[in-house]
């Protein structure tokens, strides 16, 4: 029996629609185990030691053509896609929902208490926009402080031409997530300030 699926294929930074005819005796979906991804973030904690991030993607869905060449990939092991980010420094494990393949990215210290920020960016099966998210760790836990939508993008060979902390800067004291967003159905360029006397209280409130 022969299906016709509406599928989008991202290629180049840009989306190809196309009609895939699957024939269901011959195509194969199988769930494969993804590597985990270790990314070097430097000394995140102050301890003079270079700290590691494992980034971890549940099993993925994909399917097959006869000559065994991949069609596409479509959801996770039990429909739960996620990403669970260890840490080397044995810190608080980073757990996000509705992500595969997700990077992580050390920034400054931008609250002064010893502990790098960290940048998130999510990744999806489909689609070129993703969210970047911007956490501290708060003594307990790793906690947002703040989030934009940036435009994913890869080369040919599948590697980010952009990094993750290309997306963060510091302009004088204050320090900036650059993304996108929407406007009058345009696309524009979006700047958000980190707001560092919030966060710092709310931090001394933690601990108090």
């Amino acid at each position: 029996m022969k299906y016709v699926f509406q599928i989008m294929v991202i290629l180049l930074c840009g989306s190809l629609h196309a009609q895939v005819e699957i024939d269901s005796g011959k195509t194969k979906g199988l769930l494969e185990e993804q590597p985990i991804d270790t990314i070097v973030l430097g000394d995140i904690n102050n301890d003079k030691i270079v700290d590691t991030a494992f980034v971890y993607t549940p099993p993925v869905l994909s399917s097959y053509d006869e000559r065994g060449e991949l069609i596409y990939s479509f959801g996770c092991k039990e429909n739960k896609c996620y990403n669970n980010v260890t840490f080397s420094c044995n810190m608080p494990n980073l757990l996000f929902d509705e992500s595969v393949w997700g990077k992580v990215a050390a920034v400054d210290d931008i609250d002064g208490d010893g502990t790098k920020e960290l940048l998130f960016n999510t990744s999806w099966f489909i689609g070129t926009s993703t969210g970047l998210y911007l956490y501290h760790f708060n003594g307990n836990e790793w906690q947002e402080i703040e989030r934009v939508t940036i435009r994913g993008c890869i080369n040919e060979e599948g590697e980010e031409q952009t990094p993750v902390s290309n997306y963060f800067y510091k302009k004088g004291k204050r320090y900036y997530l650059k993304g996108i967003t929407l406007r009058r159905g345009d696309e524009v360029p979006q700047v958000k300030r980190i707001k560092l006397k919030e966060l710092k209280r709310n931090k001394k409130s933690i601990k108090n």
